[in-house]
């Protein structure tokens, strides 16, 4: 029965879901395949520069190496490269042999555009540098084929590599020799490894039961790429113990051999002249979690014969006893020899050598817990990928809190990987933080079957030499990338243009500056170990005297596609910092935020009525359940992978390709989301899947799917267009004028300054309207959104979701914004529509005592007023003047409005109870307005009292208090608000509006084109959102501004709040940066004012919460630029009554 009522549950929803599309009839979209070449026949063509590709480092050299293989990606435009061309590489007038991959191409493998190299890998050898950021220059080659440098022999039993120096041997699964990766290895013609030695991958269960990729008869060895330069070769199977039973579960993906237990893909990158090996390897987890720990995981290496003294990166000394390193938190390593501890530090360098043989490990404290070990007396050299000599779990009530829970210590710490949650996390009394948040009984439910974890190891057989160098340039990471410039113009990236400082400071400041902000904050927060790096948080709190992680939505993962953005960032400036980003982003969500094994039980609807724990392949995991791998078989709003592709295309990484193909098979069988932000997520992906593979079936796919949602007219959709650019993605892949109509008639329903719509409205039509609109839409963010210095300093404004946002649209729209010369200063004199009215001032409880007692010291409060807040306005009499009083998310305790006249009587006044939300919504009608709330200490079924009516609690433990259509903004104001007409009854002059209470989001108090001033009171907390503008007096020469931190409510608990900004002057110049932290003095700002800017308007853009006091100008200030344009500057108002 429980599955029969899942069953209907879910048929309820899609139909929900699918039925206004269902209904209506589809659009005759073109067949994609002829669409495409249509397109491309039509577009402009490229030619290969004369000049060569400029192709530069990212970052300096770390060390002198004679020799060092690097690897890129280039873009071609289209018609520039076919296959079969031949390129040349030059650094100087020095020629360098150099190798192409051929990884995408511009059409249809099948059509005249089949040939058309789009992106093109590049490999090549040469010397590293320290301190050195070399430029070389990709060329096109009449010349023949140059004499290949590394050759490969290949018989039934074994592969043979031989790169000039390095010689090894592989013997292949089943051959008499068995499955090994190193089953002879010579340097200079000299072994340095015993021949036939069983070493390599392995992985032990929590039992200790020990389970070996060379015992698997059945593993799948191919050499995946082979050239004169460089060659890889990829080894997939399982971990087996013959001697072992493990149960076999029904509808696994793949057989499973007898022993086997979890699998293994594991990659060796060889290049010419080189005397290592760099090994990806990477491990999935096929076993239930609730019923499976396991014990050491690593990779070992037989040592030569002879004595071999150990030494460790950045430990003084050697040691010739049994050692291990262990880095067992990212601030914390020991070394042990001989049973006792010689060493201790913090961050280790990740590497470790032994006679010839060393092994480097890239980003290795970061992803602790690792382990390094050298055991002369067993003549193995190893890595432990989880520790052979781990450390207590974390795992009780006196271990773990509030603070380090959200780190999930329990599964990076212990002698055994255990991913089962502590009990100790269920008292929600202790964890508070945890529990308010709302997801923590998901993560009891999650299951970590199906995540992978990947390491990239150097393996050097020649340790003796120059390694601690090669270990540094190989940590280092620094990759080649083609100039950003170059990148722009072959618009692979559509009209996404390169980063240029000089010309845009502000908007490359905002971006960059930004995105470093986040990452640097991993550093600030110890967001580390093996199954949290390179993920990112997505919403904060604020703690400690600096900004925190919250519960509520703990990790970024792909949520709103934010994946995508560094990547973008990283090409358009080349940074490298941004780039190694990029790279461990994609690296932990290929591994851990997607599945990548399941079987029946775990995607039965019945065994898993929730998805807490169903999976599925290519299935993406959720970022709400706490833990990374909650859920598993997702493929709605989240679903993207573009951002692996460039990890692919521009890295070279392999893995990342095998993720792409899991994923974009799994949406490709699954997509069925009509309406929404899922069929947004849906049709992005198998966008750029189809231009990946040209697969024909993923095209008709995609069609359909895009018909589908095209169904449903624009005006009945919810905000899909600005979740991710599915649309405008299509229509540039196919031309389609379905499509492009489709887009036009978005923008007309859903209204002007969105800059993914006003954007693309411009790029299709050259409508210089559309132009100026974007351009004014990125002024303003790129000054209100994120102005702030790249170090972490605990300031923080608006964040994740809307900074992550905004950069994805504003670099679509750049190019649309450099087409037109509207100039901030101009649209600072043009009305737009904008939230006038509270949304500057938030809640009047932040008292002085507050401050006093918080920061230690007093705050400049104006003498003029200790009021709460007041908004002025001016009714002229001769014309309604129509006013909202209310917001779409209110105080718990109520919030009590009075609107005074200009004689200081009462014109209205009342309470509105309660607290409730006011949002959007869908239905099958169409966009819907609603008004909820969350009656606290409630379940659901329970019934409860609301404003007199009885009602439900619903399964979210919500109350519906009413709902309407959604046909304008104002649907929205009538359910938030109470609506007031001043007409001719009521006298001329200037009417105070009060409250008493926090208004989070108001509605407009008034239209765009009407003044109103606010007034600066002893308890104001101003949200900075946008310009806030204040006159400046003839007769002033100087003024000061002070802010701190300001304070309001999130659902039921108080937050402290931060901001930043900056001040502009008449020119709209900025003249001093808002850095509004946790100081524990004001930010205190003072300006000297030019003769030519006195009795002028002034600005503050910026974005958060803050107190401000104003000294030397008047207290008042306004979101509109006309409120101070003519007199009477300033109001006059009466004393209330």
């Amino acid at each position: 029965m429980d599955y029969l009522r899942s069953l209907t549950r879910m048929l309820l929803t899609t139909l929900l879901v699918v039925c206004p599309a269902a209904a209506a009839e589809l659009p005759q979209l073109r067949d994609v395949h002829e669409a495409v070449l249509d397109t491309l026949r039509d577009a402009p063509k490229s030619a290969f520069p004369a000049e060569g590709i400029p192709l530069r480092l990212s970052a300096p050299a770390a060390a002198d190496v004679k020799t060092w293989h690097y690897r890129t990606g280039v873009p071609l435009g289209l018609g520039a490269l076919k296959k079969g061309d031949r390129v040349e590489l030059f650094r100087g007038d020095r020629q360098i042999p150099v190798q192409t991959e051929v990884l995408a191409v511009w059409g249809p493998k099948d059509s005249e555009f089949g040939d058309a190299v789009k992106w093109l890998g590049v490999d090549f050898v040469d010397a590293a540098v320290s301190g050195e950021s070399p430029e070389y220059r990709l060329r096109l080659a009449k010349a023949a084929d140059a004499e290949s440098a590394l050759h490969i022999a290949e018989t039934a039993d074994a592969i043979t590599v031989d790169n000039g120096r390095l010689k090894f041997t592989i013997s292949k699964p089943g051959s008499p020799q068995g499955f090994n990766l190193f089953q002879a290895v010579e340097v200079d013609g000299k072994s340095v490894i015993a021949p036939g030695s069983q070493s390599g991958a392995y992985l032990a269960d929590g039992e200790g039961r020990e389970f070996r990729a060379a015992h698997d008869a059945t593993a799948e060895l191919r050499i995946e790429m082979q050239g004169p330069q460089v060659a890889v070769i990829r080894a997939e199977g399982w971990f087996v113990n013959p001697d072992f039973v493990v149960a076999t579960p029904k509808g696994e993906p793949q057989a499973r051999p007898k022993g086997g237990f979890c699998r293994f893909v594991t990659r060796l990158y060889v290049a010419a002249g080189q005397p290592e090996i760099r090994m990806q390897h990477t491990f999935v987890l096929t076993e239930d979690s609730q019923k499976t720990t396991y014990g050491d995981i690593g990779f070992r290496l037989p040592l030569a014969q002879g004595k071999s003294a150990a030494q460790f990166g950045g430990v003084e000394g050697t040691f010739t006893e049994p050692v291990h390193l262990l880095q067992k938190s990212w601030d914390a390593f020991d070394v042990v020899a001989g049973g006792e501890t010689r060493a201790t530090g913090k961050a280790a360098k990740g590497w470790v050598r032994a006679g010839n043989l060393g092994f480097a490990v890239r980003d290795f404290w970061q992803n602790f817990p690792l382990e390094l070990e050298v055991n002369p007396a067993a003549g193995e050299l190893a890595v432990h990928f989880w520790p052979k000599h781990g450390a207590p779990r974390i795992e009780t009530s006196e271990t773990l809190n509030d603070d380090n829970a959200w780190r999930l210590p329990f599964a990076h710490s212990g002698y055994k990987l255990d991913f089962r949650v502590p009990e100790a996390l269920k008292d929600a009394k202790q964890f508070k933080a945890l529990h308010a948040g709302g997801y923590a009984p998901k993560m009891y439910l999650a299951n970590a079957i199906g995540i992978a974890k990947t390491h990239e190891l150097l393996i050097n057989f020649d340790a003796g030499r120059d390694f601690t160098n090669r270990a540094a340039v190989f940590v280092a990471n620094s990759q080649i990338l083609p100039s950003s410039e170059y990148i722009a113009t072959t618009k692979v990236f559509g009209p996404i243009p390169a980063a240029d400082a000089k010309q845009y400071p502000l908007i490359e400041h905002r971006f960059n500056n930004s995105m470093k902000w986040i990452i640097r904050s991993k550093d600030a927060f110890g967001s580390f170990g093996m199954w949290n790096y390179g993920d990112v948080q997505m919403m904060f709190l604020t703690k400690h005297g600096i900004v925190w992680p919250d519960y509520r939505r703990l990790w970024g993962a792909t949520h709103y596609n934010n994946a995508r953005v560094a990547w973008w960032l990283a090409w358009r400036s080349g940074d490298q910092e941004i780039l190694q980003h990029a790279r461990r982003e994609t690296q932990h969500l290929i591994d851990v935020d997607h599945c990548h094994w399941t079987n029946d039980f775990f995607t039965s609807l019945e065994q898993q009525p929730t998805d807490s724990a169903r999976k599925a392949v290519g299935g993406l995991c959720d970022y709400k359940g706490v833990v990374h791998w909650h859920a598993g078989s997702d493929g709605a709003y989240n679903a993207c992978l573009d951002y692996m592709l460039y990890d692919y295309y521009f890295a070279g990484n392999r893995r990342a390709w095998d993720v792409a193909q899991e994923h974009g098979n799994y949406i490709t069988r699954t997509a069925s989301q009509n309406i929404g932000r899922g069929a947004a997520g849906q049709s992005d992906t198998l966008v750029e899947y189809y231009q990946a593979t040209w697969d024909p079936k993923v095209g008709e796919k995609l069609r359909n799917h895009a018909a589908r949602i095209m169904a449903t007219p624009a005006d009945k959709h919810d905000d899909m267009l600005d979740w991710t650019p599915w649309l405008q993605r299509y229509w540039e892949l196919t031309h389609d004028p379905a499509a492009r109509d489709y887009l036009l008639d978005w923008v007309e329903n859903r209204g002007g300054g969105r800059l993914y719509l006003d954007s693309y409205a411009y790029y299709m039509t050259g409508d210089r309207k559309y132009a100026t609109r974007c351009a004014q839409t990125i002024l303003r963010n790129s000054l209100t959104t994120a102005v702030r210095d790249d170090d972490f300093d605990g300031t923080i404004g608006r964040f994740w979701k809307s900074w992550t946002d905004g950069v994805t649209a504003e670099l679509l729209s750049l190019a649309a914004a450099r087409s037109t010369e509207v100039k901030l200063a101009d649209f600072q004199q043009t009305e737009w529509p904008y939230w006038v009215g509270w949304n500057v001032m938030s809640p009047p409880t932040f008292s002085r005592s507050l401050v006093e007692g918080y920061f230690g010291g007093t705050f400049p409060w104006p003498d003029q007023d200790h009021s709460r807040i007041t908004a002025i306005i001016h009714h002229d009499g001769n014309q309604p003047t129509p006013l909202w009083l209310g917001s779409i998310q209110q105080d718990p305790r109520g919030v009590s409005f009075r609107v005074n006249a200009p004689d200081g009587s009462i014109v209205d006044e009342f309470l509105r109870p309660g607290y409730w939300r006011v949002i959007q919504g869908s239905s099958r009608e169409g966009p819907t307005a609603i008004r909820k709330t969350w009656p606290p200490k409630v379940k659901p079924g329970d019934v409860v009292q609301i404003e007199g009516r009885e009602f439900t609690v619903n399964k979210y433990s919500q109350v519906v208090i009413e709902s309407q259509p959604l046909e304008s903004p104002e649907s929205l104001y009538a359910l938030a608000s109470r609506r007031l007409v001043l007409n001719e009854k009521h006298p001329p002059g200037f009417y105070t509006v009060t409250y008493d209470g926090t208004l989070i989001q108001p509605v407009p108090l008034l239209p765009p084109d009407r003044k109103i001033w606010l007034k600066i009171g002893a308890e104001s907390t101003m949200t900075l959102s946008g310009f806030q503008f204040f006159y400046v007096p003839k007769e002033v020469e100087q003024f000061e501004l002070s802010f701190l931190p300001g304070y309001t409510r999130d659902r039921f608990d108080n937050k402290l709040e931060l901001a930043a900004g900056a001040i502009l002057n008449p020119d709209a110049v900025p003249v001093a940066p808002i850095r509004c932290g946790l100081e524990t003095r004001p930010n205190v700002i003072r300006i000297d004012v030019p003769p030519e800017h006195r009795g002028k308007t002034w600005s503050i853009a910026g974005t958060g919460y803050c107190l401000v006091a104003m000294k030397g100008v008047p207290p008042y200030i306004s979101p509109s630029f006309q409120t101070f344009e003519n007199e009477p500057r300033l109001p006059v108002i009466a004393q209330q009554k």
